[in-house]
Formats: C-alpha cells, structure tokens, sequence
C-alpha cells in the first residue's frame, strides 16, 4: 500500500448497501465496481462531488471487513464527511477494545482490525497488542495475529512474533500457519 493512501477501517456491520447510501447521499458517483466473486475482495471506485477524489469501498472477505482506501491530496473533508456518518475503527479505539472484548469472537475481530487500520511503519502500541494477541489462550485469536501478517509485511517485530509462533505455539495448526505467513513474506 502507498504511503499517501490512507485506509479507512469501518464497523462490521457496515455493507456495500450502507455504504451506497451513504455516497448517494453526499453527491458522490459511481466509477467502477469490481466483479463479485466468492473468496475475492470486492471493490468498487466512486468519485466525490466534483470528482476531486476518488474512494475506493472494499469488502475484504479474508478478514471479514469493510474498508475505504483513499488516494488524494487535500482529502480531510473527505474524511470529515465519512467519519460523520460512519463510524471508523482508530488504532487506538482497536487497541483498547481488543484489551478490553470480552470474548475469542471479538478479540479475534480486533486482530484483524488492527491489522487493518494500523500505519504501513511499525509503532509500539500495536506491536505490544499483536504480541499480547499471539498468548491469548484462543486459537481464534492467535490465528489471527498470523493473518495480520500479510496486512503488514514490513513490520519486523511482527515478523518476530510470528518466529516465535512458528516455533513454539501450543497448537500444531498454528505453528505450521506461522511458519507458512514467514515463509510467504519472505518470497519476492
């Protein structure tokens, strides 16, 4: 992902259908959709009044999220607007909600959203969170701190994480998931 292309990671509950809505009502138009096809992100560009930018709605079926991708300049009244009227996961929101979920279910959803919204550069809070991930006592929850790998592949301590799930997770499924995520960011 570009460093100027700024990742907007929404509720799940939040369909194409709302989203649709959402940029009728603020004047944006269509400008592709992709094809919707099973196991394959679903992605679709719309233009902004006055076709000054371009965002592109994508449905992520591998994390089971919604996520806008913006490319611009001058883009916060863009943002304004969709953070208005949607709500959008932070880093930090994530954060503290994957400390505080209650249940494998949750805590696993905010895996994968931190893995999401998190910066292309490396930060510590969110390297502290995945690596607190990896211990959960959930297989669901581990599982996901290695799919998070493939969201930021430029992160070495994530890397080092995964190292050390490959090597030592208690479930042999994870070991082998860990070590296949390292052995596919390492291939050019």
């Amino acid at each position: 992902m570009p460093q100027d292309l700024i990742k907007l990671v929404l509720d799940p509950g939040v369909t194409r259908h709302e989203f649709r809505r959402l940029a009728s009502v603020l004047g944006w138009t269509v400008r592709g959709f992709g094809k919707d096809l099973p196991d394959e992100p679903f992605e679709e560009a719309w233009g902004t009044r006055g076709q000054r930018h371009e965002v592109h709605f994508v449905e992520d079926p591998f994390v089971g999220l919604s996520y806008l991708l913006l490319d611009s300049a001058d883009r916060e009244p863009v943002l304004d607007e969709v953070k208005d009227r949607l709500h959008v996961w932070s880093v930090e929101e994530t954060i503290g909600s994957l400390r505080d979920a209650p249940s494998p279910q949750l805590r696993a959803e905010r895996v994968r959203i931190l893995a999401l919204c998190a910066p292309s550069d490396q930060e510590e809070a969110s390297v502290a969170a995945f690596g607190s991930a990896a211990q959960d006592p959930s297989e669901e929850v581990r599982e996901s701190v290695v799919f998070a790998g493939a969201y930021l592949p430029g992160w070495s301590a994530l890397r080092e994480i995964l190292g050390r799930m490959a090597a030592s997770d208690a479930s042999p499924a994870i070991r082998a998931d860990a070590q296949a995520m390292l052995e596919t960011l390492d291939t050019p």
